[in-house]
């Protein structure tokens, strides 16, 4: 229990104003902001460590926990491009990241793309991406301050999103969907890593139901950590008038768990011509896409 709070009084000094607005508190921004340039990626670092969902596992040693959760962040990014985003992107691509994080994913996808917008809801994280994984051909933008505008509507190619919808309540699904479908092209593609109902995970409604300390402490400051059904997903999908194609177990197509999302599932979907009837017209449709969006060896395949 003391921990628990303990672990919750940290929450609310890193949190923004807005829930889940992990490391946006004021005097995050100020000091990063403040640090003179060669001490701004260490600083980074520390900052990103204060965070519940960015690096992980045992600090005995600092210095060499920052580097090793660096590295494991680049590394695993590496993997979800290789065997995942790498067959939906060529060097004509306009790609959107979802809930970037500190960008680590982003920037990969810059180094094989046109153009990447990587958009979070926390500038403390935004500007911790933007000094340890800044690109000329990468813009960060911040959801909550609707620099979203700024990308063109129908722009898009491909927008992908991992590690992020389990952590959004239900009533804000379908806005990122309506985004989704503004900004993307006739066509464009949607990449989604979701979490459905499993032993373990509760529905929001079940953490909202907790009305112990712990639980109110847990649902205020900590990470959110929802499941849904795909019937949910799937319906979003199709009221925002983006088709749901499939989905899949990423167990089956990552090559072993080096991240928690390998027990996941995702769902990808697509922005098709509707006819007047308000029916999907799938000419455009790729029937490989529609029966395995992702390459299971890493390999890149022709769409």
């Amino acid at each position: 229990m003391i921990k628990k709070f303990l672990f919750a009084v940290k929450m609310f000094f890193i949190v923004g104003k807005k829930s889940q607005t992990f490391l946006d508190a004021k005097w995050i921004r100020l000091l990063l902001k403040s640090t003179p340039q060669k001490y701004k990626k260490t600083a980074a670092l520390n900052i990103l460590a204060l965070s519940p969902h960015y690096f992980f596992g045992e600090r005995d040693d600092r210095k060499s926990f920052l580097i090793r959760e660096y590295k494991r962040n680049l590394r695993t990014r590496q993997l979800l491009f290789e065997y995942i985003v790498s067959r939906h992107v060529t060097p004509q691509s306009v790609v959107m990241d979802y809930g970037c994080g500190p960008g680590f994913l982003a920037k990969i996808v810059a180094g094989k793309a046109k153009k990447v917008y990587a958009l979070d809801i926390s500038d403390g994280v935004l500007l911790c991406a933007k000094t340890i994984n800044h690109k000329d051909n990468l813009h960060y933008l911040n959801v909550f301050k609707n620099e979203a505008a700024r990308i063109d509507d129908n722009s898009v190619d491909l927008i992908y999103s991992f590690a992020v919808l389990q952590h959004v309540s239900e009533n804000l699904i379908a806005g990122i969907f309506d985004l989704f479908y503004a900004k993307l092209k006739l066509n464009g593609k949607v990449l989604i890593q979701v979490q459905l109902i499993a032993d373990g995970w509760k529905t929001e409604m079940e953490w909202k139901k907790d009305q112990t300390i712990t639980g109110k402490l847990k649902y205020k400051y900590g990470l959110h950590a929802f499941s849904n059904s795909v019937s949910f997903y799937s319906d979003k999908l199709e009221r925002s008038k983006l088709k749901f194609l499939s989905m899949v177990e990423l167990k089956d197509v990552l090559p072993f768990p080096f991240d928690d999302i390998y027990n996941q599932q995702l769902i990808s979907a697509q922005k098709l011509p509707i006819d007047a009837n308000g029916n999907f017209v799938n000419e455009e449709l790729s029937s490989v896409d529609h029966q395995n969006p992702v390459s299971s060896s890493g390999s890149r395949l022709d769409d």
